[in-house]
This record gives structure tokens, sequence and C-alpha cells, in this order.
């Protein structure tokens, strides 16, 4: 035998069927002797996968009609769909078919219907029952797990507002005796220490307003994680608002602030915002070098999906190990009473501009002041 005739060598009939019986894909073929009436319609064969996938003995009904074999057929889509597969003589895929359950079925098949010579269609199954049953399930423990997630992130939620109000509360409470304490002399006389009750009460009185000032502190940050929802802002009138609100602190260190707008309205978290216009430009006017008024500019642009708040001065700097941790609640790289101050006022931006969506880094050395640029989200189509 030459090479020619080795390739034209062919399979034989028990070959063939042979591999028919033992392929792991459910094969069936029906006769569609007149494809118009599918009373006619008679099942030439079956093999041992197609028993397997539909888990019934298929043998015996090889040789019967389809419909008397089985009868639910009458009813189904498949008749329609065998006499256009005939009709066209294109294979089509069939759409899915399940039982039980729709997201976790007792049976799953994928059915593929091809034309075949002599009136007859070959169908092909695959079973993916197991598949399917995995995969639902997997859907139901995520959609669990979910919600457990969103219930307990609303336990959080209410827990932290719980102790936001908590704290807000004491604090309010615990400045009433504070100011009882402060009434006792004029806060801008200075207590006369040489006298018997001067130095207590200088002590008394400095401690007073110590403690008011980390209360007010604390009730600004406690407050700062207030997520809010983008609305319109007039960038103009808040950094005003801002100014005007420091302008005694601007005064007594002649300090001068330059600003520049782009654009001048735009949408934010506007909670954010102002936390991070207020205590930045606090920062920036109260840490400069005595006898140097302090350098402030303060700018808002547009950048891309952002809203960017440069604040720069040019006071004491910060050394780069310490820039991570001036977000953090009550850390303060200057200690002492050499600057006012609990160390808050950072950490309170750090909180608001993440819950905002946004971030906030720092760019500084000691002795070349600071830029702080936080990012606030613009919303969508601004």
């Amino acid at each position: 035998m030459d090479g020619d005739d080795a390739r034209r060598v062919r399979l034989s009939e028990a070959q063939l069927r042979a591999t028919f019986l033992s392929a792991r894909v459910g094969y069936s073929v029906i006769e569609l002797v007149a494809p118009d009436d599918p009373e006619t319609w008679v099942i030439r064969a079956n093999n041992r996968a197609a028993s397997l996938n539909s888990q019934a003995d298929l043998a015996p009904v090889v040789g019967q009609r389809l419909l008397e074999a089985f009868p639910p057929m009458r009813d189904s889509p498949f008749i329609g769909w065998y006499q256009k597969v005939h009709r066209t003589g294109q294979p089509q895929e069939l759409p899915e078919i399940r039982y039980g359950d729709e997201q976790v079925p007792d049976a799953a098949f994928r059915v593929w219907l091809d034309p075949m010579p002599g009136d007859c269609v070959l169908g092909q199954y695959v079973n993916v029952t197991l598949q399917r049953q995995a995969e639902g399930r997997l859907r139901a423990l995520n959609a669990s797990l979910e919600a457990q997630v969103a219930a307990r992130t609303a336990a959080l939620t209410a827990s932290r507002r719980m102790l936001g109000e908590i704290t807000y509360a004491a604090a309010h409470d615990l400045q009433t005796p504070l100011r009882h304490v402060l009434l006792l002399s004029d806060p801008d006389e200075p207590f006369d220490e040489a006298e018997p009750v001067g130095a207590p009460l200088a002590l008394i009185h400095r401690a007073a307003m110590r403690m008011r000032e980390r209360l007010s502190a604390l009730l600004v940050y406690t407050g700062a994680d207030r997520v809010e929802p983008a609305r319109p802002v007039d960038l103009r009138a808040e950094l005003d608002r801002v100014l005007a609100g420091h302008a005694r602190l601007i005064d007594a260190s002649a300090g001068r602030v330059r600003t520049a707008l782009d654009p001048g309205a735009v949408s934010v978290p506007i909670n954010a915002l102002r936390t991070a216009l207020e205590q930045l430009v606090e920062n920036a006017l109260i840490f400069h070098a005595p006898g140097a008024p302090p350098e402030v500019t303060v700018k808002l642009a547009a950048e891309g999906p952002w809203l960017a708040l440069t604040v720069r001065d040019e006071g004491l700097g910060i050394a780069p190990e310490h820039h991570a941790a001036i977000f953090q609640a009550f850390y303060r790289v200057h200690g002492g009473d050499r600057f006012p101050g609990v160390g808050v006022g950072l950490a309170a931006v750090r909180v608001a501009t993440e819950a905002a969506g946004g971030r906030v880094e720092v760019r500084s050395a000691p002795g070349e002041g600071a830029t702080f640029t936080v990012r606030l989200p613009l919303a969508e189509g601004e």
C-alpha cells in the first residue's frame, strides 16, 4: 500500500460504531421520517454517555418512535429545533437546559444539533450539572457574604455615629465647668503669681485653656469623617470664609495669603473641602520662624477628575521621617508650648479627605517650608 492509499484508509463501520458508543459526549440520532409529522420520528441510536447524562438506560428505546418513548417532548421546543436544523442544514446550539432550581439546578445540559444524511439529526449532550451547581452555590455564598458585610458596615457606621454623638455631648458638657474657671478672671489679664493665690490660679487657668483647646480639636476630629455627596461649591466664597475666620491670626502674625482659583465653581464633597481649607491654612499661618511673618499660597485647580487644593508655606518645614506620622491624631513635630494646637488638624484633614474618596500628601524639608496637596473627587461630568 503506497502513501496515497494509506491516506485514503477510512475507519470501518465497526470502528465508527465503537467510537460513537464509547465517546464521553452523549450522542443521540433521530430520523425525521416525515419532517412535518413528529409522530413519525424514530430514535436510531444512543450511546452510553447519553444514558449516563440522562441517568436512564436509553438502549431499549432505540428503534422506537421519539414521541412514544418521550411523550413530554410533544410540548417542548425540541420539535421546532429539530425541524429547523433539518430544514436549513445548519447546526444549532440550543439554550442550556436546566431542571429544578434555576440557580442550583438538579441537572443541566448543553445541547447541540447537527444535520446528518438520510433525514437524520445528531444531538450532542454535555452534562454540566456539577459546574452549574458549584457556580450557583458560589453565587449564593457571595450574596450571603455581601449581605453580612453590608450589615456589619451598617452596624459599624451606627456605632461610629453613636460614638461621635457621645464624644460631642461629652466635649460640650466638659467645656461648661471650664468656662466657669476661665470666667474667674479676665483671660486677657495675667495672674499676679506673686500673690498667694496667683500661681495656683494661673496654673488652673492655663490647664483649663489647654483642655478647652483639646476638646475643641476633638470635636473637629470626630466630625471629620462625615461623608457627604458632592454638591456645587463656590470656591471663592469658601476661601473667603476661611480667611475671614483666620483674620485675627493673619493680623497677629502679619501674615500674607495669596490665592489662585481655577475654576471658580465645582461640585465636590463640601465637608472634606472645608476641613482641608481651614486646617491647612491655619497650620501654614502658625508654623513659621519667630520674626518671619508667614507667607502662604493657596491654590484650587481642577486636575482631571480631581479638585486639587494646594497650600504652600515658607515656614519651618518638616523632616521626611515625620511625613507619615503628622497625619496621626495628637502627633506633634514641634512639642511643648512653642506653638498652639494639639496635633489634630492634619489628622482631621486625612480622615475627611479619605472619607470623601480623595487623598492628601505633603512635600517638605526642614527650613524649606511645606506644601500640602489634597485631591478631592469632582462630580461626574465636571
